[in-house]
């Protein structure tokens, strides 16, 4: 029923995970700082992170 993702836990019990990221790529330094700056705060709160951005 879920995709098979790489170090994403717990998908059987439906726990709570996120994907986020930018609405629109408007250039790689933007993109990765966003990056960044959520992977920093979903660690600090054990929350499993997938970021998704469109182009």
């Amino acid at each position: 029923m879920y995709p098979n993702i790489p170090h994403l836990k717990n998908t059987d019990t439906k726990s709570f995970f996120l994907i986020a990221g930018t609405c629109v790529v408007e250039n790689e330094e933007i993109t990765f700082k966003t990056a960044h700056k959520l992977q920093q705060i979903t660690n600090r709160l054990g929350i499993p992170f997938c970021f998704q951005s469109l182009l």
